[in-house]
């Protein structure tokens, strides 16, 4: 659900760096890509205008690993920025929120030396010796921790908090090297860690001190700059999408040859392929007309075939719940290009709420909810596009935001009241419960009174009997394995007909993971219905959201293609079985059920390698370890017909030696025989996690 004048700061999930609200029992209110790993070294990389060769810079934020308390920000006052690049990697965490077994905090920078020889080391952050801040230390490759608790700074401040801090002379071999920077203790004025980091300077000149933004620094702050350029100097180096005019073009001249309107499978009647994000403050009903049609359209040619909208909230509506000009305009646009909605709704003025902010109603509102409740569903019915769900609320788990004074009793009476007015005029209507869990992929997760606890009174409540569906949020990293059960265990004590959807998911890193996690949700998982976030790049709040499938100008982004690649592996198709072909590789053989029509070719394999060091989420950004990645080799097919990778590009093969070079960027190959592996089921895939690393004896390579 997307921000408005009524909401307060997104809260990003948590658990892995692109999918959780908690990490460490720390609340993460906003988290940026962990594309964000690409290091600035100027030995052996681009110069950025240093004067000596040999000097490596990092910026702070783009540490190679974090502490998820930690987190990118910008740092600014107005328009003009106060660190280098623009950027700065933050700690603001009050102790109450901290779980003191999983300290410490720390951020790792990872950087190459050319030359062996004696370095110095500087950190440019929050100072070492004031009681507004808390000290920091260091480990050099894995070594000892150096305390720097009351260290002085190098010369003045700059940006009102930074000054430069020296972490001494190291002498360091030529090879991969890592600084680990950890937080000592909170800060003393207050119970609250509060840490700021800049920069990262490695230097061979043993005598040069640094001093504010210093020659090295890739973009001086003190300029103002707009919105916009900061956007297209934060793309141009947190993601490889190649963001701006030839790949715009790219994207526009494939999908072009893609039907509009093209027809799709759903599976029992509802959508698979689902998009968040097409609506205020994006798709405007009296925006620009003319690139918003072309926003539907190229969605239209990609496959998108359902919006997830809030659209459909009171607050939204206005006080009377009568504005409904974004919610027509939608409606028209998803009916020309036969598509349907999830629905969010719920929320009412703030004038008949029980809490501040996003909340439900007074007891005393009942009538009028309800009275709402028809003018949504009456709206509905004439917009000429199908709801296939109301989602009633968002993240509604995480209630001190989204549901605030809210209660398990007052949400399962809304669950209710949406049923049973839905049954008057929208027979069959399908009621989706929870609006995506996200703070109980925790067990522990604090307030207690939300999360885990929250949902199980809905359940003892008796919210089955009023939900058909019940949905999640960022699922798809094997990391949520534990998560994932949480629902399925749930839905099974509850018994009933019930089915899972992911209305809010997305990958922030690699475009191409976009293919694993429509497939992980899908076949590993097993959601019916998934809601890519985003559609457009944002900033929300002061983080840089580059998921979206446009950029800010509405030009095409690369990612595109990879949604649209997973529609044509994915729609209308079933798992056949899973296999470890080669070594930490992960494959999803699909197949059409038998009897569909147009079912030519009959498989398709979705396969990608996991990196046996870091798990199966590769971490780093393409620009970085993925375009060095030696990949493997993949043998077994039959009968190919076509292979593709990510950008759409086909794959050239040997039809009678047909082998496919593997890597972290998912490739789809059409065949119309199953492959020569060993096929498992999802059940024995999920059971076997964390399992041996052998490939086919391996049920999920690189764990």
């Amino acid at each position: 659900m997307l921000a408005d004048s009524q909401r307060k700061p997104k809260l990003r999930p948590g658990g892995s760096p692109r999918t959780s609200a908690t990490h460490d029992g720390v609340p993460v209110f906003t988290l940026v890509a962990v594309a964000l790993a690409l290091s600035f070294v100027l030995s052996g990389g681009a110069a950025l205008g240093a004067k000596n060769p040999d000097v490596i810079w990092i910026e702070g934020e783009e540490s190679t690993a974090h502490h998820l308390a930690f987190v990118p920000a910008v740092d600014a006052e107005g328009q003009v920025k106060m660190c280098s690049g623009n950027m700065t990697l933050r700690l603001f965490v009050s102790e109450n929120d901290v779980d003191a077994k999983k300290l410490p905090f720390y951020a790792e920078y990872e950087f190459q030396v050319s030359k062996e020889g004696d370095y110095k080391l500087w950190i440019a952050s929050t100072p070492m010796a004031d009681a507004w801040a808390s000290p920091l230390g260091y480990r050099l490759d894995g070594g000892k921790l150096v305390s720097l608790e009351g260290a002085k700074p190098a010369g003045a401040f700059y940006g009102k908090k930074y000054a430069w801090h020296a972490l001494g002379v190291q002498s360091l071999r030529k090879g991969s090297h890592t600084l680990r920077i950890e937080v000592l203790r909170k800060r003393k004025m207050d119970n609250m860690w509060a840490a700021f980091i800049d920069a990262i300077l490695i230097t061979p000149d043993l005598g040069y001190i640094p001093a504010g933004y210093t020659e090295y620094s890739p973009l001086v702050p003190s300029q103002a700059i707009t919105e916009l350029e900061f956007y297209r100097f934060r793309c141009a180096r947190a993601t490889a999408e190649e963001v701006g005019a030839k790949a715009s073009r790219e994207v526009r001249e494939k999908l072009s040859r893609r039907p509009i309107n093209r027809p799709w499978r759903p599976v029992d009647g509802i959508a698979r392929f689902g998009l968040h994000g097409a609506e205020r403050p994006f798709i405007i009903w009296n925006g620009d007309l003319k690139r918003q049609a072309e926003v539907f359209e190229l969605v239209s040619r990609v496959g998108v075939q359902s919006f997830r909208t809030s659209e459909g909230c009171w607050h939204r509506l206005g006080k009377t719940f009568s504005d409904f000009r974004d919610f027509d305009y939608q409606f028209a646009n998803a009916a020309r290009h036969g598509q349907t909605f999830n629905l969010t709704v719920g929320y009412p003025d703030n004038e008949f709420t029980v809490g501040p902010g996003l909340s439900t109603f007074k007891p005393q509102c009942e009538e009028l909810y309800r009275k709402y409740v028809r003018a949504v569903l009456d709206r509905a019915k004439a917009g000429g596009a199908t709801v296939e769900l109301f989602e009633i609320g968002n993240e509604i788990d995480a209630g001190f935001l989204w549901y605030q004074g809210g209660t398990p009793e007052s949400y399962v009476k809304e669950c209710r009241i949406w049923k049973e007015e839905a049954a008057k005029v929208l027979p069959g209507a399908k009621i989706c419960a929870f609006g995506g869990l996200t703070w109980s992929r925790d067990p522990k997760a604090k307030p207690p009174q939300w999360g885990r606890p929250f949902v199980d009174q809905c359940f003892r409540l008796g919210i089955n009997k009023y939900a058909d569906a019940y949905s999640m949020h960022y699922t798809w990293p094997s990391s949520e394995k534990g998560f994932n059960e949480y629902l399925d265990r749930k839905m099974k004590e509850a018994g009933g007909n019930r089915f899972k959807v992911n209305t809010e998911e997305s990958a922030y890193g690699h475009p191409s993971d976009i293919l694993k996690l429509f497939a992980r949700d899908f076949f590993l998982w097993d959601y019916r219905r998934v809601d890519y976030y985003l559609t457009q790049d944002w900033f929300e709040g002061d983080q840089l959201i580059s998921c979206g499938l446009f950029d800010r100008e509405w030009n095409p982004k690369l990612r595109l293609l990879s949604y649209a690649l997973s529609v044509d592996a994915m729609d209308g198709r079933e798992l056949a079985g899973m296999a470890a072909p080669a070594a930490n590789v992960e494959a999803y053989v699909l197949r059409f059920p038998a009897g569909s029509t147009n079912a030519e070719p009959r498989y398709s394999m979705v396969i990608w390698e996991n990196d046996a060091k870091n798990g199966p989420e590769l971490l780093s950004p393409p620009t970085c370890s993925r375009r060095d990645f030696k990949g493997c080799t993949v043998s077994g097919f039959k009968a190919v017909a076509s292979a593709w990778n990510w950008r759409l590009d086909p794959i050239p093969f040997d039809a009678k030696a047909t082998v496919f070079k593997v890597t972290p960027n998912p490739i789809v190959v059409f065949a119309n025989a199953l492959p020569n592996w060993k096929l498992m089921s999802a059940a024995e895939w999920k059971a076997g996690m964390n399992e041996a690393r052998r490939a086919d004896a391996a049920i999920v390579p690189g764990q």
